[in-house]
């Protein structure tokens, strides 16, 4: 297993000052004994959009996915009061972007990326399913369409109950 971390930011100059980073976990893909690109998946932990601080949402998923197979990512996502709409977007668009980037390298079928939220992080997914191509989005970067979503119980809607 190989863990990299990158700081998106960096990379990606539209995202100013946004503190997002993100952590590959790595597995050898030749431990499944055919050496073929394996499916990836961006995991957005919850913590209501003032945190990304849900530990039991991020890691220990990761890792659970990492052993059958999947390359996983966990993003750590700029939150509020210091960032609004759509940084988070622009966020998850830079992270899905960089696995496509580096799909070769990684041992990733590009038409395998996921996307797994939980809580915020599952509204968050949610929303860059349905507003990829939004034009707050589309103007910065050519956001990759994922294959799927686990959206583990997202926030939906933030009418009163």
């Amino acid at each position: 297993m190989e863990v990299l971390s990158f700081r998106l930011a960096e990379r990606y100059p539209f995202l100013g000052s946004g503190q997002s980073k993100l952590t590959a976990i790595l597995q050898d893909p030749f431990n499944n004994g055919s050496g073929a690109p394996v499916p990836a998946m961006l995991i957005l932990p919850g913590g209501g959009y003032v945190c990304c601080c849900s530990d039991r949402e991020g890691w220990p998923v990761a890792m659970s996915f990492s052993e059958t197979g999947i390359q996983c990512f966990v993003l750590e996502y700029s939150v509020a009061p210091e960032h609004r709409w759509p940084q988070a977007l622009l966020e998850v668009s830079a992270a899905l972007d960089l696995i496509r980037e580096n799909a070769e390298k990684w041992h990733i079928d590009p038409k395998k990326l996921l996307i797994c939220g939980f809580s915020a992080g599952g509204h968050l997914a949610a929303s860059y399913c349905t507003l990829r191509h939004d034009p707050d989005i589309a103007r910065h970067i050519s956001p990759p369409d994922p294959a799927g979503a686990v959206l583990c119980y997202p926030v939906i809607t933030a009418e009163p109950g």
